[in-house]
């Protein structure tokens, strides 16, 4: 992915702070959602930069955003960071289930592919980050509340 110096210290700048506050005991299954967070994040920035560079005040109804509106938009990248530090207030790593759920929790089964074992463990690991990635997709495509 190549972005400009501005927009990947701005990504790595709240990849920081979002450790901060949704990792604070350094979990290493909750920094593998988080990064699965950030990169959904840059690669919808990556894929729709050029077509979408902002979005429309007017469509973003939510307006208590952490990055505001600069000119009656929102920059893409912006609208994107903005969407997951609204949407997910917590990890819930678990043995029972993968979802988003309304409570801005994203909850990851790290058990769900251990039965498989007649698969190559690099296979399960990219099954494992599918699933942080559709799980982390959700929130970043929900509206904000």
């Amino acid at each position: 992915m190549v972005f400009s110096q501005k927009d990947q210290e701005k990504i790595n700048d709240f990849r920081s702070i979002t450790r901060v506050f949704l990792n604070s005991e350094n979990n290493p299954e909750k920094e593998k959602v988080i990064d699965a967070i950030f990169l959904n994040i840059e690669k919808y920035y990556e894929e729709f930069k050029e077509e979408v560079p902002f979005i429309p005040e007017g469509l973003e109804s939510y307006q208590y955003h952490l990055l505001q509106q600069v000119n009656g938009s929102y920059s893409l990248l912006d609208f994107l960071i903005n969407r997951a530090l609204t949407n997910i207030e917590g990890i819930c790593i678990n043995d029972s289930t993968n979802c988003f759920d309304h409570a801005k929790i994203v909850e990851i089964n790290t058990e769900r592919y251990e039965g498989y074992n007649n698969l190559s463990k690099e296979f399960i690991d990219m099954q494992k980050l599918k699933s942080r990635l559709h799980e982390t997709s959700h929130a970043i495509h929900a509206q904000d509340i």
